[in-house]
């Protein structure tokens, strides 16, 4: 919709992307996701979301990931796993690295949306996993890892109020 759509080039700007990926809505149970290499598209679920700000959290979580190239990143550790499927560590380290890009975005949201979308945040993040439950993702995407751990590594960074370390 139109509301929808006008916080999109909100988000948009303020992290400054100047071609904004297409936006779809999708009907069905599904986690907000970006996908697509070369015409990148976002898709958000059709979830009734009174709150502005937990719009603006779910669409700024996916445009970091657009903004940092996340995709390219997962195509590559798919890439290696493919390759050395027979190494338990090669899996282990895709992964680690799948965890650590969700929670470096996490932290990306908060640093550019402000202290304040904090809570609204963490509400959205335990909602999607709430309504999203049994959804699996494809590894070409950048889904939310909806498994406990990830959760709730997710939350306690997300409630961490600390100064982060870079890398």
């Amino acid at each position: 919709d139109s509301r929808t759509a006008q916080i999109y080039a909100s988000v948009g700007g303020i992290l400054g992307i100047k071609k904004l990926p297409r936006l779809y809505v999708a009907r069905f149970p599904i986690s907000p996701m970006l996908y697509g290499y070369v015409k990148p598209r976002i898709v958000i679920p059709d979830l009734e979301f009174s709150d502005e700000e937990r719009i603006r959290t779910i669409l700024a979580h996916e445009l970091i990931h657009h903004r940092r190239g996340d995709l390219y990143v997962k195509l590559a550790c798919t890439a290696a796993a493919a390759v050395h499927w027979f190494n338990h560590a090669i899996h282990a380290a895709v992964s680690r690295c799948n965890a650590s890009m969700e929670l470096a975005c996490d932290a990306a949201v908060l640093r550019e949306l402000g202290d304040a979308s904090r809570s609204a945040y963490g509400t959205t993040l335990l909602d999607i996993v709430r309504r999203c439950e049994g959804v699996k993702d494809s590894p070409m995407t950048t889904g939310m890892n909806a498994t406990a751990g990830a959760v709730k590594e997710g939350i306690m960074n997300i409630l961490d109020t600390g100064k982060k370390k870079r890398g």
